[in-house]
């Protein structure tokens, strides 16, 4: 037996109330909420790999960063435009893209990818970054670690939650350390 951290997400649901609900990997919130609604809408007969990567270039097309103000552990960490804050239980999400290199799932800790204000073709050709785990060498991102983010938005910042997109910004994540027993080979 393993016990491992859980994240708990305090949001806007879609019907425009405030929800919870618990992850294990990853929530994230900017463009990637929005590959999330995108992928979640369409058939995911091509595998995880090839639905997440059409839904990026899809996305792509007509997504605009988001200004947001970002707080982590009471800390302002980041005002300013955006194309995704990750905060990371684990290392890997979407269908393999390893966003949180050094995420382990019982340190106490969330890592926190902050993707500043890339343009369409620095996604593009990031891609290959993002699914060897070396986006961090990108100048516009920054990482973090902390217990407690919080992001708001006077724009619609899509919110996903390990895989679904349940609502949007404002978001508080809070780790919950130790919160899951779960069965490991020996």
């Amino acid at each position: 037996m393993r016990r491992i951290d859980i994240g708990r997400a305090t949001f806007i649901d879609r019907s425009g109330h405030q929800a919870q609900r618990l992850f294990v990997n990853v929530g994230d919130v900017g463009f990637s909420g929005a590959v999330v609604e995108r992928v979640n809408r369409s058939s995911k007969a091509l595998g995880g790999f090839l639905s997440y990567l059409g839904g990026l270039v899809t996305t792509l097309l007509t997504y605009s960063n988001k200004l947001v103000h970002i707080t982590i552990d009471g800390r302002v960490e980041e005002i300013g435009v955006v194309n995704a804050v990750v905060v990371a239980n684990g290392q890997y999400f979407g269908g393999g893209m390893w966003v949180a290199p050094t995420a382990q799932v019982d340190d106490g800790l969330f890592d926190i990818a902050v993707i500043g204000d890339v343009g369409k073709v620095e996604v593009i050709g990031n891609v290959p970054k993002l699914y060897r785990g070396t986006l961090a060498s990108h100048p516009k991102v920054r990482y973090f670690r902390g217990r407690n983010v919080t992001v708001t938005s006077g724009d619609e910042v899509l919110l996903d939650l390990d895989g679904e997109q349940p609502g949007r910004a404002p978001v508080t994540f809070q780790l919950l350390p130790q919160a899951l027993a779960c069965m490991v080979p020996a």
